[in-house]
């Protein structure tokens, strides 16, 4: 089993997992996978990850994950259930297998609050495993009168460091430092915690296996802990019983959907693909359906070169951008950053070729992109950074409340400015050369900016069909960014970059005229459609832009 990289990372907590095993003890729906068959040829061309043995949430690292010693014929993808499956593996795999994380996450795990005091110079972290507190079950199998269905395992399943060389970070800590996890491999508590990953290797699927066998079983277990004959003798019958139940959830079906293979005589391989991925992001993940933007992002962090980015990931690189764009005034979603970015790409680096859906399942594009994305990142900030700037100085806002409402008319505007200013740090320019260009730039920005964002809205283009529209001023920009490159002289650049936006503006005159000469609210709930008319009416004189400015109570 593996990970396509379209999916989310694992975000599941150590209480999440504990809740899982307890669930699973109890005997309460696991529930359904889906997964993804596919052959050892067609996984060369689909990024993907393998499974983690060890999750590490400390400096951002992800961890050690799965190896596979004998690669087999097909694997499968698991295109929903990812979390359920990774924390199986980190209950129930190997002894060292589980969570590395600061204390002061370990302390809200297991505490449910936060440590007191200052944060310390060093964040300290800690590995933990999942372990089986035998002194706490026996005391809550007897208090629920030997009824092992009544027992809250969540009392009974605790994290805790196995590990005595590399389970605690080496910085030194204050003599008052209080460690939120018990440590396992310490002689008295080597007697309490055993891990539950080896309860799991003795339960043996073996349906004739009774109780008594299992006490046989796990007897050389409970002796290999330090435990003496009194404490064993008092732990093998509910052991016993326990293992019985072990056994049974390792014999239980899972269920699971599998996605039809591809089959040529019914799909192109790009519809395949397609299909899949529209598949995929209709899965309810966390509530929710997960965005093509946010396969996007994800994808962009495998293939991010954070050495063009002075070693930030993709991940902070776009948290960051929504932070300058924000100090400008433009409250911009994840989403809507990584799709502004992704029509940049398709601009300069992709012949005006949007990113499809299949394309997300071809890891020779994908990783083309976060390439292109991470070495250009630099420039791409300032062109968002610029045209953010702009909207501000006109005091033109984005948002369902605001006079722009699509951001796709925000996007060809950003990729029209990346396009020069790609062009100018191209082009090695004296300072008087390169600052008349800025300013021939400047002007011309402020000529056609209120335009564009109003008459693409008011010629419909971003109504129904608004993809089809994008897609042709994708190709054109793309063209402009290939011709304009191929020359030297920036008064002629500057022209080119003039005329083609002068026309995409010019071409949606009629149909804007059309609309604002037959705009009209059909009641007083509507009346907010003459909003942006309105404001850009006023704009137009000096005196009615003054005057209404000022208070109608005034």
């Amino acid at each position: 089993m593996l990970i396509p990289d379209l999916q989310r990372p694992y975000v599941w907590t150590p209480n999440q997992v504990t809740l899982l095993v307890d669930s699973l003890i109890r005997g309460w729906p696991f529930g359904t996978l889906l997964l993804w068959k596919v052959n050892h040829q067609e996984l060369e061309g689909i990024p993907f990850r393998p499974f983690w043995t060890i999750v590490t949430r400390v400096d951002d690292g992800n961890g050690t994950h799965v190896t596979q010693m004998n690669p087999p014929t097909s694997y499968h993808m698991v295109l929903d259930g990812q979390q359920r499956v990774q924390s199986l593996l980190l209950a129930f795999g190997g002894d060292d297998w589980g969570f590395k994380l600061e204390d002061r996450e370990w302390m809200e795990e297991t505490k449910e609050r936060r440590p007191r005091g200052r944060q310390a110079k060093y964040r300290h972290w800690s590995k933990a495993s999942l372990c089986f507190d035998l002194e706490m079950f026996k005391s809550e199998y007897e208090k629920q009168g030997c009824n092992l269905l009544a027992v809250d395992f969540r009392k009974i399943l605790a994290w805790a460091i196995t590990d005595p060389q590399g389970g605690q970070s080496a910085h030194p800590k204050p003599e008052n430092y209080e460690d939120p996890l018990p440590k396992a491999y310490e002689a008295e508590k080597r007697q309490r915690y055993v891990r539950v990953s080896r309860l799991w290797r003795e339960a043996q699927a073996n349906s004739s296996l009774k109780e008594a066998q299992f006490r046989n079983i796990i007897k050389p277990l409970l002796e290999q802990q330090g435990l003496d004959e009194e404490q064993v003798q008092g732990l093998l019958h509910p052991l016993g019983e326990l293992m019985t139940t072990l056994r049974d959830v390792k014999d239980s079906e899972v269920t699971f959907l599998e996605l039809q293979p591809h089959d040529e005589q019914t799909w192109s391989q790009d519809s395949y693909n397609d299909a899949i991925v529209s598949i995929f992001t209709r899965l309810n993940t966390a509530g929710r359906t997960l965005t093509r933007e946010e396969i996007t992002l994800a994808w962009l962090k495998v293939g991010w070169e954070t050495e063009h980015t002075e070693g930030k990931t993709a991940g902070k690189c776009f948290a960051e951008l929504a932070n300058v764009v924000s100090d400008q005034g433009l409250k911009l979603e994840t989403d809507e950053l990584v799709s502004a970015a992704s029509f940049l790409w398709a601009v300069a680096y992709n012949d005006g070729r949007l990113l499809a859906n299949s394309d997300l399942l071809k890891g020779n594009i994908i990783r083309t992109m976060a390439s292109a994305l991470s070495t250009e990142w630099g420039l791409i900030v300032d062109s968002l950074s610029r045209g953010a700037e702009h909207l501000k100085e006109r005091t033109i806002e984005y948002g369902s409340r605001g006079q722009v409402t699509s951001l796709y008319a925000l996007a060809v505007l950003w990729a029209w400015i990346y396009i020069a200013e790609s062009w100018k740090r191209g082009h090695e320019l004296r300072e008087l050369t390169c600052d008349h260009f800025e300013q021939q730039c400047v002007a011309t920005i402020n000529d056609y900016l209120d335009r564009w964002l109003m008459c693409s809205q008011w010629a419909g283009v971003w109504s129904g069909s608004s993809i089809t529209s994008i897609e042709v001023y994708s190709k054109r920009l793309s063209d402009l960014y290939r011709h304009i490159n191929a020359v030297n002289d920036p008064d002629i650049a500057h022209r080119e970059w003039k005329e083609c936006f002068a026309k995409l503006v010019d071409e949606l005159s009629v149909d804007a005229i059309s609309y604002v000469n037959t705009i009209s609210a059909p009641s007083r709930e509507r009346v907010s459609t003459y909003r942006s008319v309105l404001w850009i009416w006023h704009r137009l004189d000096q005196d009615r832009w003054s005057t209404s400015q000022i208070h109608l109570r005034i």
